[in-house]
C-alpha cells in the first residue's frame, strides 16, 4: 500500500504531517488529496501551507515493511487564505470509518486538521455551522475520490499478528473542536 505524507508549515507548533495510506501503486492519490485541502483553505490561516509529497514509501501491511517507492505527479501545495486569528493547537478531526472487524472492534483511522482560524468556531467552542459544512462536502469527496487509489486505515501488525488494511467507507467530521498535543 502506499504512504503518503502531507506536511503543514507557518503556524506554532510546526511542522505538522498528516500519513494517509492508500492501495497500492500506480494510482497517484496527490491530486485528490490537493482538491480536498484546496476545497477547505479558507479555513486555514494565511501561514499555513500544506505540501503534499509527490512520491513515497511502499508498505507491506502485514509486516511493516517497506516494500518499495512509489511516485505520481509534482507535489501539490495549498495555502490557507483567511487572516483571522487561530490557535495553533486547534482544529478538527475527520473520522476515518471502515466496515472491517479487528480483534473485535472496527479499524477506523482520524485525520487532523490543525490550525484551524477562529472563526470557524462558535461561541460555545463547537464548530460553525458554515465552515463544518465546508469540512464534510469535502470529506465526502475526498473519500469519493476517482483517481484509482482507495484511501485505506492501516491496523499495524502486532506481535503474533499479521497487519491489515480496510478501505475507508465513510469519512465523519464531528461537531467539535480537536486538539494536538506534541509527543516531542
Amino acid at each position: 500500500m502506499q504512504r503518503v505524507r502531507v506536511h503543514w508549515t507557518g503556524f506554532t507548533g510546526a511542522p505538522g504531517v498528516n500519513t494517509l495510506y492508500y492501495t497500492d501503486a500506480p494510482a497517484d492519490p496527490a491530486p485528490d488529496l490537493f482538491t480536498f485541502f484546496n476545497a477547505i483553505k479558507a479555513l486555514l490561516p494565511t501561514s499555513v501551507t500544506i505540501t503534499i509529497d509527490s512520491s513515497g514509501d511502499l508498505i507491506d501491511e502485514a509486516t511493516g515493511g517497506l516494500a518499495g517507492t512509489w511516485s505520481g505527479t509534482s507535489a501539490a501545495t495549498v495555502t490557507g487564505t483567511t487572516s483571522a486569528l487561530y490557535a495553533g493547537a486547534s482544529g478538527a478531526v475527520l473520522d476515518l470509518r471502515t466496515s472491517t472487524i479487528v480483534g473485535k472492534r472496527r479499524l477506523q483511522g482520524k485525520m487532523f486538521i490543525v490550525p484551524l482560524t477562529t472563526d470557524c468556531y462558535q461561541s460555545d467552542g463547537t464548530l460553525a455551522t458554515s465552515q463544518l459544512g465546508t469540512l464534510r462536502t469535502a470529506a465526502t469527496a475526498l473519500q469519493g475520490s476517482t483517481s484509482g487509489a482507495d484511501l485505506v486505515v492501516w491496523h499495524r501488525p502486532t506481535p503474533g499478528h499479521s497487519g491489515s488494511k480496510a478501505a475507508v467507507t465513510s469519512i465523519t467530521v464531528p461537531d467539535l473542536a480537536a486538539v494536538l498535543r506534541s509527543r516531542r
